[in-house]
C-alpha cells in the first residue's frame, strides 16, 4: 500500500464513500403524456403510477411531485436566493453533492461543492437513463469527475453515485450526498428523525444553532482510529437511516449501499443557513493521526492517509416519501420495518410468554498478596449449581420465559483470549452441571446462552495470533484498543491492549466455537456486538467489505445456533435470535430535541429484546418505565458468591449484583411486564407518541395502550391518572 503523511497543527477532516448503481424494477422510464410543465428551468424525465421526476439539466437539482397529491420534494431549497446565507453557504444550498479531496501537488486540503466548482464553471453533463437522469460532475480545478443517478422507484427515488465511474487527479476522502434535501425552512414545522440510540428528533426552529455539530457515524466509531484520552461512551446508530417530517408528510432515507462508512449530519435552522436539514456523508479512504511524543510538551501531529483505489460496495441512499401531514416517526418505523422484511427476510413472532433475562459472571482474575508477595488468583463469582437454584426459586414464583446469559465462564475468557475450545473453568462447575443448568431454563420456556469471544483478543491462542491475524491501521501497526485510567482518562499502559482480528480469523474461531457448543449440547450463544472495521493489512479491507463478511459469518453461525446479539446493528438482524442492551434512548446531544423508540419500533414482533441491566443502572424505577414504554423485557446481571469480591477487579462495575438483595424487586417487576404481555397478547408494537414533556403513550397491534410518567407530578389523560413516575397498563377497548 502506498502511503503519504502530512504535517497538521489542527485540521479536521470531513470524509466519505461512494456505491454502485442498482436500477429499481418496474418503474416507467418515460415521462407520461399528461405530466405537467415544471417551473422555469426544470423538465419532465421520468414518471410512474405515483410521482413525477422533474429535473434541471444544468444543475441536476431536481424535485419529485406526487401524481394524487400534488405534493413536492426538492434536492434543494426552493426559495434560497432571498436569505442573505453567506456566499460559501449559498453555494450549498444549492449543490447535491459536498467533497473532501487533497491535492497532493500543492499540499492542499480543500472541500467544494458541486455548483460552484462545477455547474458555474460548466463542468456539468446530464444524460437520460432508465426511470430518472445522470449528472457528472467535473470539479475543473481538482480534475475530480463523479457521476450522480437519481432514479424513481414504487416509494420515492433513490440517489446513486456509481464509484466505478468515479475519475480523479487529486485524491478524494470524502462525498456527501444531497445536503439539502427536503430542508426545513423556517416558516415550517417538522423535525429529523436521526438515528443515534434508540432514535432521536430534531425539530425545526428549535433555537439550538449555538449547539455543537451532530455526526453519528453509522455503527459506531472505526475503531482502528487512534484515541489519545477515553472515548466518550456513547449508544451508537445501528440502524443507517434518516428521516424528515414536515407538514407535507415524511421522508425517510435508508443507506442501502456504504452504510459502514456512512455518517448522518444534521445542522439545525441559523446554524448555517436559514434551513435546517440533515444528510449522509461517505468515507472514500480512511486517515489516522499519529501522535509522536503525545506524553511530551513537544507533541506533535501527523495525519496519515490511504491512497488506493477507491474500493468500496458504493453509495446508494433510497428516499420513501408519504405525501401526508399526519405521518411521522412511526411511518418512517413502518417504511424501515418494511425494507427490513423485504431485504432481510425477517418475519414477524408473536411471542409465547414474556422473558427475563438474566446475566450470570463465572469467575474474574483478582490480584491477592500472601506474606506481602503478589498474586493473580482466579476469583469464582458464581457456580453453576447455584445459578440452578435461583432458576428453581424463580420457577416456585411463577416466572418463565428466563433467557440465561453466562459470561466469564471459560479459561480463555479469563486469559484474555478467543474462544475456541470453551474450557469450563473447574471452580465454577462441571460440564454435567452447565448441562444441567441448561435443561433447568429450558423448562421454563427459555435458554441458556454463553458468552463466545471470537472477534478480538489480547493474547495468542490456539489456531490464531494476535500479532499475524489483527488488523493493521493506515500506520501498519496492529489496530486495538487501549484501557483507560479512570482518574485522568488517559491510556493504562498497565493493562493489556486488545487486539482486532480480521474476519477469517474470527471466522475459524467461530467454527471451532459452534462445534465445541455442540459436543456440550448447547444451542444457544451470546455474541457481543459485531463490530466491522477497515483493515489496512497487505489488502486493504473497507468498512463496507468487512461488513459483508461479518454478515455471512453470523448468518452461517445462525444455522447451527441461537444468537443471543448485544445490540444487533442491521448487518446482524437476520442472524438474531434474542437481543440484548438495545437502547432505550438517544445520546441527548443538545441540538436534538427529544429521544423516541424508533430502533424498538421498527423490530418489535421480530425478536424478544431487553435493554441494560437493570439493578446496575442508577435509576432502576426509571429503567422499568422505559422497558414498558418500549416493549423491552426485563434484565440483570448478578452473581452468586459475595458482591465484594468484585473489589479491585475489572468487574467492579457489579456492585449491586446480589441476587438475594433483588429477588423481590426481580419478582415484582416481572409480574407487571408479565401483566403487559397478557394485556398485549405478546403483539408488537405499532404506535408511539408524547402525550407531553415526560408523558409517553405506546400502543400495540390489537389496541392496548401504555402509558408512563417520567415526571415527578401526576399527569391526567382523557380521565385517566397518570401517577407521577408511575404507569398504566390499559386493555383494548371491547375486551
Amino acid at each position: 500500500m502506498t502511503r503519504s503523511i502530512i504535517k497538521l497543527s489542527a485540521v479536521v477532516l470531513v470524509m466519505l464513500i461512494a456505491l454502485t448503481a442498482v436500477l429499481p424494477a418496474g418503474v416507467s422510464a418515460t415521462v407520461g403524456a399528461d405530466a405537467p410543465s415544471g417551473p422555469a428551468g426544470y423538465e419532465p424525465v421520468a414518471s410512474n403510477n405515483d410521482f413525477y421526476l422533474f429535473a434541471n439539466k444544468q444543475s441536476g437539482q431536481f424535485y419529485l411531485q406526487h401524481i394524487k397529491s400534488g405534493t413536492c420534494w426538492y434536492s434543494n431549497p426552493e426559495v434560497r436566493e432571498e436569505d442573505t446565507t453567506s456566499a460559501v453557504f449559498k453555494m450549498e444550498q444549492s449543490s447535491l453533492l459536498l467533497i473532501n479531496s487533497y491535492d497532493a501537488t500543492a499540499k492542499l486540503l480543500s472541500k467544494s461543492n458541486s455548483e460552484a466548482m462545477s455547474v458555474r464553471k460548466g463542468g456539468t453533463t446530464f444524460k437520460a437513463i432508465k426511470n430518472g437522469f445522470e449528472i457528472t460532475y467535473n470539479f475543473t480545478a481538482l480534475d475530480i469527475k463523479i457521476p450522480l443517478q437519481i432514479t424513481l422507484n414504487d416509494d420515492g427515488f433513490t440517489a446513486t453515485v456509481p464509484v466505478d465511474k468515479i475519475e480523479e487527479e487529486s485524491t478524494l476522502f470524502g462525498l456527501s450526498l444531497l445536503p439539502y434535501f427536503g430542508a426545513g425552512h423556517p416558516d415550517d414545522e417538522g423535525y429529523m428523525l436521526l438515528p443515534d440510540g434508540s432514535g432521536s428528533l430534531m425539530h425545526f426552529n428549535n433555537q439550538r444553532q449555538s449547539a455543537a455539530d451532530y455526526r453519528v457515524a453509522i455503527y459506531g466509531r472505526d475503531a482502528l482510529s487512534s484515541v489519545v484520552t477515553k472515548p466518550q461512551s456513547e449508544k451508537k446508530a445501528a440502524l443507517p437511516v434518516y428521516g424528515i417530517k414536515n407538514s407535507r408528510g415524511v421522508a425517510l432515507a435508508i443507506i442501502e449501499k456504504g452504510s459502514a462508512q456512512a455518517a448522518v449530519n444534521a445542522v439545525p435552522n441559523y446554524k448555517n443557513t436559514p434551513y435546517a436539514t440533515c444528510y449522509a456523508d461517505f468515507t472514500l479512504r480512511g486517515t489516522d493521526t499519529v501522535v509522536l511524543g503525545e506524553n511530551t510538551a513537544r507533541s506533535q501531529s501527523y495525519l496519515m492517509y490511504q491512497k488506493d483505489d477507491i474500493a468500496i460496495d458504493g453509495i446508494q441512499v433510497s428516499y420513501r416519501l408519504v405525501a401526508d401531514g399526519d405521518a411521522d416517526y412511526n411511518t418512517m418505523a413502518e417504511l424501515y420495518r418494511g425494507y427490513l422484511t423485504e431485504s432481510y427476510g425477517l418475519e414477524y413472532k408473536q411471542s409465547a410468554d414474556p422473558a427475563l433475562f438474566l446475566d450470570f459472571y463465572g469467575a474474574v482474575k483478582k490480584k491477592k498478596s500472601i506474606l506481602g508477595i503478589p498474586f493473580t488468583v482466579t476469583q469464582r463469582l458464581s457456580r453453576l449449581s447455584d445459578i440452578s437454584e435461583i432458576v428453581d426459586t424463580l420457577k416456585a414464583e411463577e416466572v418463565e420465559g428466563v433467557q440465561l446469559i453466562l459470561q466469564q465462564w471459560t479459561r480463555e475468557q479469563l486469559a484474555k483470549k478467543a474462544d475456541g475450545k470453551l474450557s469450563l473453568i473447574g471452580s465454577i462447575g462441571s460440564l454435567g452441571e452447565l448441562t444441567a443448568l441448561k435443561d433447568n431454563v429450558e423448562a421454563l420456556g427459555g435458554g441458556l446462552y454463553p458468552l463466545a469471544v471470537y472477534g478480538s483478543a489480547s493474547k495468542s491462542g490456539k489456531g490464531y495470533s494476535v500479532y499475524r491475524d489483527t488488523l493493521r491501521n493506515v500506520s501498519n501497526m496492529p489496530a486495538g484498543d487501549y484501557a483507560f485510567k479512570r482518574n485522568t482518562l488517559v491510556k493504562d499502559n498497565s493493562v493489556l491492549k486488545t487486539f482486532f482480528l480480521r474476519v477469517d480469523a474470527q471466522n475459524k474461531i467461530l467454527s471451532k466455537i459452534v462445534g465445541r457448543a455442540e459436543k456440550y449440547g448447547l444451542e444457544g450463544l451470546y455474541l457481543p456486538t459485531p463490530a466491522v472495521y477497515t483493515d489496512y493489512g497487505k489488502q486493504t479491507v473497507a468498512r463496507s467489505a468487512s461488513m459483508q463478511a461479518m454478515e455471512e459469518l453470523l448468518n452461517t453461525t445462525a444455522k447451527s445456533a441461537t444468537l443471543t446479539v448485544e445490540a444487533p446493528p442491521q448487518y446482524a438482524l437476520k442472524a438474531t435470535g434474542l437481543a440484548v442492551n438495545l437502547p432505550m434512548t438517544s445520546n441527548g446531544y443538545t441540538v436534538t430535541d427529544q429521544s423516541v423508540p424508533f430502533y424498538q419500533l421498527a423490530v418489535s414482533g421480530l425478536f424478544t429484546y431487553c435493554g441494560d441491566p437493570i439493578n446496575l443502572a442508577g435509576d432502576g424505577r426509571k429503567m422499568l418505565l422505559q422497558s414498558l414504554e418500549t416493549g423491552s423485557a426485563l434484565h440483570y446481571s448478578f452473581i452468586t458468591e459475595d458482591n465484594t469480591l468484585v473489589d479491585g477487579t475489572e468487574l467492579d462495575c457489579l456492585y449491586s449484583a446480589d441476587f438475594d438483595l433483588w429477588k423481590d424487586t426481580v419478582v415484582e417487576n416481572y409480574k407487571i411486564t408479565k401483566e403487559l404481555f397478557d394485556v398485549t397478547l405478546g403483539g408488537r408494537i405499532t404506535h408511539h407518541t408524547y402525550l407531553a414533556d415526560g408523558v409517553t403513550c405506546t400502543t400495540y397491534e390489537n389496541g392496548a395502550k401504555v402509558f408512563v410518567n417520567y415526571t415527578r407530578q401526576d399527569y391526567e389523560y382523557e380521565g385517566r391518572l397518570i401517577a407521577a413516575q408511575g404507569y398504566i397498563i390499559s386493555e383494548a377497548e371491547g375486551r
